[in-house]
């Protein structure tokens, strides 16, 4: 009966042990993610009052592309099709 309740007790003694060491490494692990929350909270306000500065100062906000090579419909002169541009086409000398 003495051993049986020995066993126990240890039984009992290092399922305490895991269950603290396990609360401990979900504990660091919530720390953790509060930390790397906090850090993106602060570096959205952080871009948030860089957009709104530049906003005030008639800069572009930071993602506006503004260049005349954005898209849309083109300005410049067309490209010429040539033998060197197309690699399927055939060279003009077959043709004859």
């Amino acid at each position: 009966m003495q051993l049986t309740t020995q066993l126990a007790q240890q039984l009992i003694d290092q399922a305490q042990r895991d269950a603290e060491a396990q609360f401990n490494r979900q504990h660091a692990l919530a720390g953790e993610g509060e930390l790397a929350l906090r850090r993106i909270t602060d570096d959205g306000a952080k871009l948030k009052a860089t957009e709104a500065a530049a906003k005030l100062a008639g800069t572009p906000a930071l993602g506006t592309d503004t260049s005349p090579f954005s898209g849309g419909s083109s300005t410049g002169p067309a490209r010429t099709d040539t033998d060197e541009m197309d690699d399927d086409e055939q060279p003009s000398r077959w043709l004859t």
